[in-house]
């Protein structure tokens, strides 16, 4: 199959990090273009803008300078692969510069979407950061108009199993049981009659173990001291020679 590409730029006054964080914002992406965008901001992950009219899958992000995408719309031939686009940030003297490069485009379309690529991004894109105030009204009427999209339900997080593009996963059927008319019948009754609470059961009081008590020690047998002697009193040995002498002594009677 024949294919065509093109190339289309503009100048938008912004930095290239806010340019290029916008288009990988599901908010602002929906704000800017006017329909619902749900993008899934990593390497492989899918982008779907114009309310599904564009289907997209991330191959390449270089932060605030490249974005790579496969790409195809509802207007592609069933047979037809998808296309290319590159999405360059240039940063230059007041502002960055944008440009789309779109190649393996299906022969005969390319004026189609050179021309959507002008009047659904560059032009909506540069009002939205040229205009003050421009953004927050652009995010308020999307709001209003309901094509936000809602945080949490159309994305998942990288790792997880997902169909193919443009397919779309077997949802699996859960088996219901029959119930029968008895059987009904009996939740019926149980549903009626609430089930009295069970009653807590008392725990009998845990029974008090006497303490062991651990043998007394044998009281040590005091050790008496022993007695002191006492020192017989010697009585001076001088003092009892004169006594002695004294009496033996007796002065003899004078004879008349």
């Amino acid at each position: 199959m024949a294919t065509e590409e093109f190339r289309i730029s503009s100048v938008i006054p912004t930095s290239s990090n806010a340019l290029y964080s916008a288009w990988l914002d599901e908010r602002k992406h929906s704000a800017f273009t006017g329909g619902r965008a749900t993008i899934e901001p990593w390497v492989g992950g899918r982008l779907s803008a114009w309310d599904g009219y564009i289907e997209a899958r991330l191959n390449a992000l270089d932060i605030g300078r490249r974005i790579v995408m496969t790409w195809r719309t509802t207007d592609f031939p069933a047979d037809a692969p998808p296309s290319f686009v590159e999405v360059l940030f240039d940063p230059i003297p007041g502002g960055t510069r944008m440009t789309v490069v779109h190649y393996d485009i299906p022969e005969g379309q390319v004026a189609q979407y050179k021309k959507g690529w002008r009047s659904n991004y560059l032009d909506p894109i540069r009002k939205f950061f040229t205009k003050p105030g421009a953004m927050r009204a652009a995010i308020k009427a999307a709001s209003k108009a309901r094509r936000l999209p809602i945080p949490g339900v159309t994305t998942t997080p990288p790792g997880s199993v997902r169909a193919p593009m443009g397919r779309s996963r077997p949802t699996e059927k859960k088996k219901t049981a029959k119930v029968t008319p008895k059987k009904a019948a009996a939740r019926r009754a149980t549903e009626k009659t609430p089930a009295k609470p069970a009653a807590a059961k008392k725990q009998a009081p845990a029974k008090k173990t006497p303490a062991k008590k651990s043998p007394a020690k044998p009281a040590a047998a005091k050790k008496k001291a022993p007695a002191k002697k006492t020192a017989a009193k010697k009585t001076p040995a001088k003092k009892t020679a004169k006594k002695t002498a004294a009496k033996k002594k007796k002065p003899a009677k004078k004879r008349g």
